[in-house]
């Protein structure tokens, strides 16, 4: 497997939002396929990392989320994630 860093290629957005744009780009890169996606981080913290996307795959996060979402449309799948994650975890 060929692995291509394009540090150029600046995701100013969580990975939940990856826009169709994003992968645009790497399309135009001319790759007949592109298998896997690598994302950094700053805080160089794996273990939060580890616990963040645990949390945000739980069926409970999930849930609460959907409620939330259904509860009051005019919010921002953005808002109501990060006010979910806060209530649940804090």
């Amino acid at each position: 497997m060929e692995r291509i860093t394009i540090e150029e290629f600046d995701l100013t957005h969580g990975s939940q939002e990856i826009s169709e744009e994003d992968f645009d780009l790497l399309s135009q890169l001319a790759l007949d396929t592109v298998d896997e996606l690598c994302f950094g981080s700053e805080a160089g913290d794996t273990d939060a990392l580890l616990l963040a996307s645990a949390h945000l795959s739980s069926e409970e996060y999930k849930n609460a989320l959907t409620a939330k979402l259904a509860k009051n449309r005019a919010l921002s799948h953005h808002t109501a994630m990060e006010e979910v994650y806060a209530a649940l975890y804090g």
